[in-house]
């Protein structure tokens, strides 16, 4: 129970602390004036009466609450707004209905309420907003009628309202307006129409609404619209997930402020190449999820503003070197999901480029000059396309890249040098590349490299110096290939790798020496293998190890000093590995031990002074074996420190 928290004989509730009183849980009218008693009126600014079953409230409820600033009546399962309750409080500036039942607003409800500044009808049950029913707010502020069911407006139902800034209408079922509903609105700013079915608007609509920043429209069943003349100072436009297959060529003449316009999930395809002539501020273009096939050269000129451009989700077949001519400023530019097939050096002009991504298109041969202008690029992504082969010096002039992703490609071979330039890049992904070998010097020049993965490959063998120089390597991740060899300096150089991820390969042995380089390794995976031989010292040189998964592969063998040398091994896993028992993991105290895994070996005995060398271990898992229940009732009775887990137990 909270510290002010005051209990009623039926679950009602009152909390009050520095000058907020909640109320909760409220199904009776006695309930309601045994809460409303118990809350000191000393100080009290803001009133919640929240979670509760009241379909109104009694007159006079609110009279004595005159210094209190907020009153939410939040999820009460209220039918109406209660006439007379708010007369008197002179300094009420927020008062909400959310999550009610409430379907009409009467006349005269909100007279004399001056102070207020927010009012919010979210999530109710109204269906019309009759004339004139705000009009005695004259210094509210912000309007929520979002999620209700209304229809209709009446054209003079935000008369008055000379203060306000923010108008919330979005998801409601509202198909038409009257072009003088938004008259004397000169100071609103924000107007939410989202989600609603409107097809069409009067021409003037908007003509009072000479301080609007943000119009949202997205969401509606718009097939065109007239230019927006007066919304000098719009700064976000959002018409995205409407009907719109074109728009007029000036469209955007006189929208200078805008920063924002958001037209994705439409069905563009014949773009005006002048439509956005005029946009002088412009940073975000959103034109994604549309069925646009050719992009006009003219389309981004004198755009010199933009910083991102998103067309993924069409149609495009080709770019040329006129696409994007003159887009200084670009940062980052999501061709994604597109049919382009070619290139004209379209991206000669971004300077700034610092994001590009072009995944799933249909790209085959690079241009060796492709990105010569491209020197501030930190993130490329090439994905899922039908590249074969890099060019030589492909990269020699992304000296800043960070991120470079070829997955999903037809990449047989990693020629020597393929990545030469890219002396700042962290993170390399090439999953699922079909590569099949890996020339010794493919990753010179990644001195900087942090994260390589290899998944879903047919690599078959890892090589003697494959990795060599990559001194900075932290994650390698070579799960689902085809290896089934390790040369013994396959791993040389790595000196900083703290993961390495083998799963599910073809790999038969590990013998001596194969990890010995990975002294700084604390994660190694080999489960799903086939894996039935564990030379002795097969471990060596893996003194930080925390973790060993071994899960899943062929051993059977009885464990016996197995795991010699790993000190810090916290986790072990030998799940359904066909052991035939332990003896010992290690012939050295495993002080760190905490976890041991053996589920599903079939095992049938266990010597029981096996944990005396693992003084840290805590939960042993041992569903699936044959053990004697007398011999686990030794165990539990011998280590009572150790959890042990299994079926008979």
């Amino acid at each position: 129970m909270a510290e002010n928290e005051i209990n009623t004989e039926n679950d009602a509730t009152v909390e009050q602390e520095e000058g907020n009183a909640v109320c909760k849980n409220i199904k009776t009218l006695d309930d309601l004036q045994e809460c409303l008693k118990e809350i000191a009126l000393d100080e009290l600014k803001v009133l919640k009466i929240i979670n509760s079953s009241i379909e109104s409230f009694p007159s006079g409820s609110f009279v004595e609450f005159e210094s209190v600033t907020t009153i939410m009546l939040n999820n009460c399962k209220l039918v109406e707004v209660p006439p007379d309750h708010f007369q008197g409080l002179n300094s009420l500036t927020t008062l909400s209905f959310e999550n009610n039942n409430i379907s009409k607003i009467p006349q005269g409800r909100f007279d004399n309420l001056t102070t207020l500044e927010t009012l919010n009808f979210d999530s109710n049950k109204i269906e019309t907003v009759e004339s004139s029913i705000f009009s005695p707010l004259t210094n509210l502020k912000c309007l929520i009628l979002s999620k209700n069911q209304i229809k209709s407006l009446d054209p003079e139902a935000f008369q008055g309202l000379t203060s306000l800034e923010k108008l919330d209408l979005q998801q409601n079922k509202i198909e038409t307006l009257d072009e003088n509903i938004f008259k004397g609105l000169e100071k609103l700013k924000e107007l939410l129409l989202s989600n609603n079915c409107l097809e069409k608007l009067p021409d003037e609509i908007f003509n009072d609404l000479t301080s609007l920043e943000l119009l949202d429209l997205s969401n509606n069943k718009f097939q065109t619209l007239q230019r927006f003349d007066n919304l000098k100072q719009l700064k976000k436009l959002q018409l995205n997930e409407n009907s719109f297959s074109t728009l007029p060529e000036d469209f955007c003449q006189n929208l200078e402020q805008l920063e924002v316009l958001n037209l994705s999930e439409n069905n563009l395809n014949a773009l005006n190449a002048t439509f956005l002539q005029g946009l002088k501020n412009v940073k975000e273009i959103l034109l994604n999820s549309n069925k646009i096939v050719n992009l006009p050269e003219e389309l981004f000129d004198n755009l010199d503003t933009v910083t991102l451009i998103n067309l993924q989700y069409n149609q495009i077949e080709e770019l040329s070197k006129k696409n994007f001519k003159n887009l200084n400023n670009l940062n980052q530019l999501i061709l994604d999901n597109n049919s382009i097939t070619t290139f004209d050096k379209p991206f000669e002009d971004l300077t700034s480029l610092k994001s590009l991504s072009l995944r799933n298109n249909k790209l085959s041969d690079l241009n060796p000059n492709l990105f010569e202008n491209n020197s501030s690029l930190e993130t490329l992504c090439l994905d899922e396309n039908k590249i074969e082969s890099v060019p030589t010096d492909f990269f020699s002039c992304l000296g800043n890249l960070k991120k470079l992703s070829l997955s999903k490609n037809n990449i047989n071979k990693l020629a020597r040098d393929t990545f030469t330039g890219l002396g700042g890049l962290q993170s390399l992904i090439l999953e699922k590349c079909h590569i099949q070998q890996i020339e010794v010097g493919a990753f010179n020049g990644l001195a900087s490299l942090i994260e390589l993965s290899l998944e879903q490959n047919l690599i078959e063998k890892v090589e003697s110096s494959t990795f060599e120089n990559l001194q900075r390597l932290n994650r390698l991740e070579l799960s689902s290939n085809k290896i089934n060899d390790i040369d013994s300096d396959g791993f040389e150089g790595l000196m900083n790798l703290r993961l390495l991820n083998m799963e599910s390969n073809a790999i038969t042995e590990i013998k001596s020496g194969n990890f010995k380089d990975l002294t700084a390794l604390e994660w190694l995976s080999l489960k799903y293998n086939n894996i039935k031989t564990l030379e002795s010292s097969c471990f060596q040189g893996l003194e930080n190890l925390k973790l060993l998964e071994l899960s899943f592969n062929s051993l059977e063998i009885e464990i016996d000093g197995t795991f010699e040398g790993l000190n810090e091994l916290q986790f072990l896993y030998l799940v359904n590995c066909g052991l035939k028992g332990i003896k010992s993991l290690a012939s050295d105290v495993l002080y760190n031990l905490i976890l041991l895994d053996i589920a599903y070996n079939g095992i049938n005995d266990l010597a029981l002074d096996f944990f005396d060398n693992l003084p840290g271990l805590s939960f042993v898992k041992m569903y699936g074996n044959t053990v004697p229940t007398k011999k686990f009732v030794e165990l539990i009775n011998k280590y009572p420190d150790i959890t042990f887990y299994d079926e008979s137990l």
